[in-house]
């Protein structure tokens, strides 16, 4: 039991010692192999997750059928927490990229725990406030930086979103065509930038992957 609330709290749950118990009395651990689908985009939304070790990736499928990659989530990561409470469809799928462990928390239990435990409500509160405000701060800084700012911006938070686990240099699994629609640029535009970064050697392209080499530096040129 004091494993699943240190998972918790790691993740980000700001809670009284007997509503951490609580909520890690609720969940059970579940495995994800890689290549393996947690849900689809659409799907209804039962549970939240959070990740024990492993990696997955958020993903949804272009008008082409290819798949674009919105996101990784690493040990920490966690899945689920805005939908919980609204019950809406899940907005893009979630698919493991390494074998994977989560702790799952039913929404149905956890709304009934809520209901005579406010503090379970108030702390996943925070914990949606507080992404929020991150992803607000990326979204406003990317938007009048000019394409090498916003693609330091996106790698920055791409990095961030592989949790505490997370490499001193970072490798992403991702295309540049993958990077070039979440910036809304053409690929040509992205891949200039991202010469222009490997360059200054703040990041390592390979083969549908980025490495970042100086995180450190990227996080400054987003911020400035």
């Amino acid at each position: 039991m004091e494993r699943k609330a240190e998972a918790f709290r790691d993740a980000g749950f700001q809670l009284p010692d007997a509503s951490m118990e609580a909520l890690a009395g609720l969940s059970r651990e579940q495995t994800v192999e890689s290549g393996d689908y947690l849900f689809h985009k659409g799907d209804p939304s039962t549970a939240l997750h959070v990740i024990l070790d492993g990696r997955l990736q958020a993903v949804s499928t272009s008008y082409e059928g290819q798949d674009l990659v919105f996101g990784e989530f690493g040990a920490g990561g966690v899945i689920g927490e805005l939908t919980v409470l609204d019950g809406a469809a899940r907005s893009s799928s979630i698919r493991a990229i390494s074998r994977s462990s989560l702790l799952t928390v039913g929404r149905d239990a956890f709304l009934e725990r809520a209901h005579i435990d406010p503090e379970l409500g108030i702390g996943l509160a925070l914990l949606c406030a507080k992404r929020a405000r991150r992803l607000s701060t990326w979204a406003e800084g990317a938007s009048f930086a000019d394409t090498v700012g916003r693609l330091a911006a996106l790698l920055t938070h791409m990095a961030e979103r592989l949790g505490d686990d997370a490499p001193a240099e970072p490798k992403l699994k991702v295309t540049q065509q993958s990077l070039a629609d979440q910036l809304g640029v053409t690929r040509e535009s992205t891949n200039k930038a991202l010469r222009s970064l490997e360059t200054e050697g703040l990041v390592a392209l390979g083969r549908g992957s980025v490495t970042l080499v100086d995180l450190e530096e990227l996080q400054w040129r987003t911020a400035s």
